[in-house]
């Protein structure tokens, strides 16, 4: 199967293109499952834009590879490895590049985070965690700012009133 048929099936990412893919085993006394790396490279047609002011960038400084977790693939837990460049954006200063389906300092995609999320709707964060092998405190905070963009800020209750 072709990459561009891999990543049709998958929903591809906007701006990158497939260029690899390895599918490591675990050794057999683990229970952990199979691990699937995603290797992405720029598209070289795709424009850059700061992850600051959103306009179209043409210089950069540097490429990092930044290892970002995604939906997993057939029960085995799917990591991307996302070049991350650095751009010299002439009006925000030195930045990153912005990537649509990726928070500026996620260590996973958008798509995860809300599968997260919607799993948080139905099922207690002691049972989601290791459900989507994630830490407590990560579900906890993914619920949380789902939970504070659906119904708003949390404001305190003044002491001595009650609801009305």
């Amino acid at each position: 199967m072709a990459y561009e048929e891999i990543t049709a099936l998958l929903g591809g990412w906007p701006g990158f293109v497939l260029v690899g893919v390895t599918r490591e085993a675990t050794p057999a006394p683990e229970r952990r499952p199979t691990r699937i790396v995603l290797e992405l490279a720029a598209d070289p047609a795709a424009v850059r834009h700061g992850s600051r002011c959103g306009q179209p960038v043409a210089e950069g400084h540097d490429v990092t590879r930044r290892w970002v977790r995604d939906l997993p693939i057939l029960d085995a837990d799917t990591w991307l490895v996302v070049p991350r460049a650095r751009l010299a954006c002439p009006r925000c200063g030195p930045t990153v590049e912005a990537v649509p389906w990726l928070a500026r300092d996620a260590r996973m995609t958008t798509r995860f985070a809300e599968s997260v999320a919607r799993l948080c709707q139905v099922l207690p964060i002691k049972h989601v965690a290791p459900w989507v092998r994630l830490g407590w405190d990560t579900v906890k905070q993914i619920d949380a700012r789902a939970l504070a963009s659906r119904l708003g800020p949390v404001t305190a209750a003044s002491p001595g009133s009650r609801p009305g």
